[in-house]
């Protein structure tokens, strides 16, 4: 910890940290992070790790129970992910440039 704390003492600019789980950082609030001077701070990897993480769980229970019925409370909803990936824009350019069969 008192080499991240020495970093914004000898550097006269903005400071960056990345917080990683798992990685070689310790792990601290932003009010900590703020304390020691730091302006910025990422956490890069979080959504993948999370989306990581999720996936495993939601195929482990579909391996297992041979359903996702009961984590429908725990996924995004279908029009939500929808949303996401543009659905919408997609199809509008599906119907501008759809040929007509004869």
């Amino acid at each position: 910890m008192n080499a991240l704390a020495a970093i914004p003492q000898r550097i006269s600019c903005p400071q960056m940290i990345n917080m990683v789980g798992g990685g070689r950082t310790p792990l601290m609030t932003l009010e900590e992070l703020k304390e020691l001077n730091y302006s910025i701070a990422i956490y890069a990897n979080a959504a993948l790790q999370s989306a990581i993480r999720g996936m495993q769980i939601v195929l482990k229970h579909l391996h297992e129970n041979g359903s996702i019925a009961d984590l429908l409370d725990h996924l995004a909803t279908f029009h939500e992910r929808q949303r996401l990936v543009s659905k919408d824009v997609f199809d509008k350019f599906e119907k501008k440039y759809e040929t007509k069969e004869t």
